[in-house]
């Protein structure tokens, strides 16, 4: 009998945007994974630029390269932008076809991370970039997380942040908010990892004490002020210490330690 993991590491990228994705980043990226070898990487949407059918062979060919794990949630960009017939019928048939995963769990119950699609290919309302939680999707999400991990950490992964960060050069105003984080326990133990904004924010809702995280584009040409980056997430049974890193040019190196979630 082996003893459980103590530790464990989750690169968490966002907004990668193939079609306009620098690369010089994507191959940094590819060698911060192989470097740090993650236990599982969370890849919280907006893969592709425009959702063209050779963004997403762009994006399939880079993600081949990668042998650790992937939860995948696609973003708002995911959808066929101006394929208005493949957008209606089948919004996120491409990204589905890449295969990637929606659930993992480790570190004998240390971690658990379930993906959800926050995006719509068509709304009731002017801007369409906008997000909306799915509450039957989050309930599943939350029952996958607690039946794996009862008393470990879980990571929610999807494209828009529950709340727009007080910094954020993007306004998110993603539909059910309030009653999706609700469900999500224990709150104290529960990060909802997202992308959207291009930038690194961490925040606590104070009503339900769930944490959000969002993290910079990975490699898009609209830094928004961030710089390319992605975040990596130690996980122990104590805490969950949290490292953005940052391209320079060159590779990715880490910029500091910024946040520390403690369990309660």
């Amino acid at each position: 009998m082996t003893d459980a993991p103590t530790s464990l590491t989750i690169m968490h990228i966002t907004d990668i945007h193939f079609g306009d994705a620098a690369p010089a980043a994507l191959d940094a990226a590819l060698e911060a994974i192989d470097t740090l070898k993650p236990d599982c990487i969370a890849l919280t949407g907006d893969l592709t630029q425009a959702g063209r059918r050779r963004e997403f062979l762009q994006a399939g060919d880079w993600l081949r390269q990668i042998t650790r794990p992937i939860v995948a949630a696609p973003g708002n960009h995911d959808t066929p932008v101006y394929a208005i017939h493949s957008r209606a019928f089948s919004p996120f048939g491409r990204f589905g076809r890449l295969g990637l995963g929606g659930f993992w769990t480790g570190g004998d119950g240390l971690a658990a991370i379930a993906s959800i699609n926050t995006a719509r290919s068509f709304q009731l309302r002017r801007d369409w970039s906008q997000g909306a939680f799915d509450l039957d999707d989050v309930e599943e999400a939350q029952a996958k997380m607690q039946t794996a991990a009862p008393t470990g950490w879980h990571f929610l992964a999807c494209h828009h942040p529950p709340f727009t960060p007080s910094e954020a050069l993007v306004e998110s105003r993603t539909r059910r908010s309030a009653k999706a984080l609700a469900l999500l326990k224990p709150a104290h133990r529960t990060i909802v990892l997202c992308g959207h904004v291009h930038g690194y924010f961490f925040i606590k809702d104070p009503v339900t004490q769930v944490h959000s995280l969002t993290a910079p584009s990975l490699a898009s040409s609209r830094e928004r002020g961030a710089g390319a980056g992605f975040v990596l997430l130690t996980v122990t049974p104590a805490s969950v210490a949290i490292q953005r890193w940052r391209h320079d040019g060159a590779s990715f190196k880490p910029v500091e330690t910024m946040d520390t979630l403690a369990a309660a």
